[in-house]
């Protein structure tokens, strides 16, 4: 239940690009092994109706990670 109340918002908040939450992002870009990796991390304080958030005590905030990686024949793969 807390997976699918993380991924929902974050979906939600992708949509406007964080225009309701504060967010701190992380983005990287590494070339190796024929490869072109980018990942892009977000950070949000933990949300008060995040659905199960409650029983995890001490959580304070969420987190989400997107993998873009793009090999050398042109295929892309999005994690």
């Amino acid at each position: 239940m807390l997976h699918e109340g993380i991924k929902a918002f974050f979906l939600a908040h992708l949509e406007d690009d964080f225009a309701r939450v504060s967010v701190v992002e992380h983005h990287t870009k590494e070339h190796t092994h024929g490869r072109t990796d980018e990942r892009s991390y977000y950070l949000c304080e933990l949300p008060e109706d995040l659905p199960d958030g409650s029983r995890w005590k001490g959580l304070h905030a969420i987190g989400m990670s997107i993998n873009n990686t793009q090999r050398r024949k042109g295929d892309e793969i999005a994690i």
